[in-house]
């Protein structure tokens, strides 16, 4: 009787095993192969020696085989199920690859680099409409951008079987298999995910959760095995595939205080996380990144690496990868493990947002990037460039500083002030910049996304440029006049002028590039300022002055975009069209005979009894050279009523100076943002502290 029992179990088993063959076979898995090898020599065994077995251990070895033949049905059923869950995927395959192909461009973020390529941040959400919606944004890097160390401490790490015969669609069958094995063993639970499968994790936002129960993750595994053949279509060879694992896998989770959320994915933001390009890191760093693929790293104020749980598992990961696996590049493994240790975070980057860096290093000017973009590219630049890179080296403090600076300002002028200068809805607009005879931006500062630089505004006394350019050229000597620039005296001006011909004031506006409205006297708007020009081509103007004070300038004088250039998915570089000044006319007025007369007029406010005397203080202080300026208070209407002072529209300082054999020229300007409501009863030398403080970010600029 238990001779035929035994006979009935063996049969059972071999049919089991052989159906077993059949599918490992048929569906290209081979990852049974050396474990079904065993068992059927196993039967192979019993069948010849079946019936001379003790009948006493009968039992046990019938309990034996039917746990072997519940294991082998368990396979036979989960590659069963994985089947069943490739073919729903290969018939949506088109559908599958049509989401993934959406989550990955709404993912997409745009990078703002500065022009020397160097990483700053990304845009923030809010102002690219394509990913106002995208649970997180990752930086893309091209495949040969892939940190060499990191790409190989993933694969051993994470997905050592990639391009093998049994790794199909991103599955690894022999580490399914010996994961399921694992679960009576000692060692407990191995992990199963392949880089493929943790790719499509990471599109659909679903962290990596290492404690998470077997049938937790074998639930969570059949759903996302389904779409696995369509991340195979997508990055179709194992390049592709540590390609996207490098843009899209978490790999640093912000902690309190951090200020990052879900956004640290990918090798190139976790590289800003430890304050260095990607094409900086370490081996070490890229080996402790590529570590924390399924245990983010956790970063913030109130983290500390050294005793941080995901900090010392990614460290002992990383320790593993540098000591077993095998690379290609040349570098000191033992001067990498000894580095571990000693990995931190930026103190700036650990506490701060890629976003909110952008924000930061945008000034405000985040609309004016967007408006220039989009005449570059047009409408839908949101889905078509990858890649803005930035004019300028934008100083870290300079927005602090101007703030406070602000501030120091509605101190000083207390009630004679309507409306805040930095900050809330009815703030004054103010736009300020530093630029080199090259038109680079040297420093900018803005509190508002407004167009401000190219928006018309009253130009008050700054006008008597114009009239300074149109004396110097017709009169002979100008000492007598000195007292009337330095103070800005508006009708001693007028009276100046009237000894100069209508004509030569005429065409010293036109050669600043300054319209005036037809019909009405060059002379008065020269001494009076009647008349409106955008900031940028004020500052146009002045590059010019800057250099034709005191040097012969034949090259037109052209201003740099905020917007350096940007780059497309597909590559393209596309730049910007710069404004440009023709400075032929104005080089003929300022020639070598009248250019001192000029220079010695537009000097005279920066002196101890002009408008600007405490921005000439400074300067000297700086030991500046050829310094020059000129401020301008705007009324918001006229006093033809014959009030004796009318409300102020808009303040400005313009000026330049030569600093270690470098000409450069600043302008800043406050305006009131609705014209029926004016800034209040101040006048523009109130605007020295900001003045000051934009010049003391660009002359450290300029020692840096």
């Amino acid at each position: 009787m238990l001779r035929l029992l035994l006979l009935v179990v063996l049969t059972s088993i071999t049919l089991a095993a052989s159906a077993l063959w059949l599918f490992v076979v048929v569906g290209s898995f081979w990852v049974m192969l050396p474990l079904l090898a065993a068992m059927g020599l196993v039967f192979a065994v019993l069948r010849v020696f079946g019936l001379a077995i003790i009948p006493g251990s009968v039992l046990a070895i019938v309990g034996t085989l039917f746990a072997i033949a519940v294991v082998s049905f368990a396979m036979f059923a989960l590659f069963s199920l994985i089947g069943i869950q490739f073919g729903r995927g290969l018939l949506a395959l088109d559908d599958e690859a049509s989401d993934i192909r959406a989550l990955i461009d709404r993912s997409r973020a745009i990078e703002l680099h500065d022009t020397e390529g160097r990483l700053i941040g990304i845009l923030p959400a809010n102002l690219d409409p394509a990913r106002t919606t995208a649970p997180y944004l990752a930086v893309d890097i091209r495949d040969e951008e892939v940190p060499p160390v990191f790409a190989t401490c993933l694969v051993f790490l994470e997905d050592r079987s990639i391009g093998s015969s049994w790794h199909v669609f991103g599955v690894d069958f022999y580490r399914i298999g010996s994961s399921v094995v694992s679960l009576g063993g000692a060692g407990g639970r191995r992990g199963g995910s392949g880089l493929a499968e943790m790719l499509e994790r990471s599109l659909r936002v679903k962290m990596p959760n290492p404690k998470a129960g077997f049938l937790t993750e074998f639930t969570r595994k059949l759903a996302s095995y389904q779409r696995l053949p369509a991340i195979e279509v997508i990055f179709p060879t194992e390049r592709d595939i540590i390609r996207g694992a490098s843009i899209h896998l978490p790999l640093v989770i912000g902690g309190r205080n951090s200020g990052w959320g879900d956004e640290i994915r990918g090798v190139a933001l976790a590289a800003l996380f430890l304050g260095k390009q990607v094409g900086e890191l370490s081996p070490a760093e890229q080996a402790l990144l590529a570590a924390a693929v399924n245990l983010p790293l956790r970063g913030g104020s109130n983290i500390d690496p050294a005793t941080e749980t995901t900090w010392q598992k990614a460290r002992e990961r990383a320790n593993k990868c540098l000591t077993q696996a095998t690379f290609r590049e040349t570098f000191d493994p033992q001067g990498a493990r000894d580095e571990l240790p000693r990995i931190r975070p930026s103190p700036r980057f650990a506490t701060i947002s890629p976003a909110r860096a952008s924000t930061e290093r945008l000034s405000g000017q985040t609309a004016t990037v967007v408006r220039e973009v989009e005449a570059m590219v047009g409408p839908q630049w949101s889905e078509q460039i990858r890649r803005i890179s930035l004019n300028g080296a934008q100083a870290p403090n300079l927005r602090a500083d101007f703030r406070e600076a602000a501030r120091e300002v509605e101190s000083r002028s207390g009630a004679n002030l309507n409306v805040p200068l930095w900050s809330g809805n009815d703030s004054a607009l103010i736009y300020a910049a530093v630029v080199d005879s090259a038109g680079h931006i040297v420093a900018s500062a803005s509190n508002t996304d407004i167009n401000i630089a190219s928006t018309p505004l009253p130009i008050g006394s700054t006008a008597k440029i114009a009239g300074a350019v149109a004396i110097a050229a017709t009169l002979p000597d100008v000492r007598s006049m000195l007292g009337a620039y330095a103070r800005s005296n508006s009708p001693a001006v007028e009276r100046i002028l009237l000894r100069v011909p209508e004509s030569n004031v005429a065409g010293a506006f036109d050669a600043l590039g300054w319209e005036r409205p037809s019909g009405q006297s060059a002379r008065r708007h020269a001494a009076y300022g009647a008349v409106e020009v955008p900031p940028v081509n004020v500052l146009l103007a002045c590059v010019a002055v800057t250099d034709l004070l005191y040097i012969e300038r034949q090259s037109p004088v052209e201003l740099q975009r905020l917007v350096a250039s940007v780059e497309t998915i597909e590559g393209e570089r596309i730049g910007p069209k710069a404004k440009r000044l023709d400075t032929t006319r104005l080089g003929r007025m300022l020639n070598a005979r009248t250019r001192g007369k000029a220079a010695t007029l537009l000097a005279a406010p920066l002196g101890r009894n002009g408008t600007m005397r405490q921005v000439g203080v400074f300067l000297s202080q700086k030991g500046v050279a050829h310094a020059w300026g000129k401020s301008g208070t705007a009324d918001a209407w006229s006093r033809a009523d014959g009030a004796s002072r009318a409300p102020t529209r808009a303040l400005w300082h313009v000026g330049g100076f030569e600093y270690r054999g470098r000409r450069l020229t600043f302008l800043v300007v406050v305006a009131s943002r609705d014209g029926r409501k004016p800034l209040g009863f101040v006048q523009s030398p109130a605007l020295a502290p900001l003045t000051i403080a934009l010049l003391t970010q660009a002359l450290r600029a300029e020692e840096d």
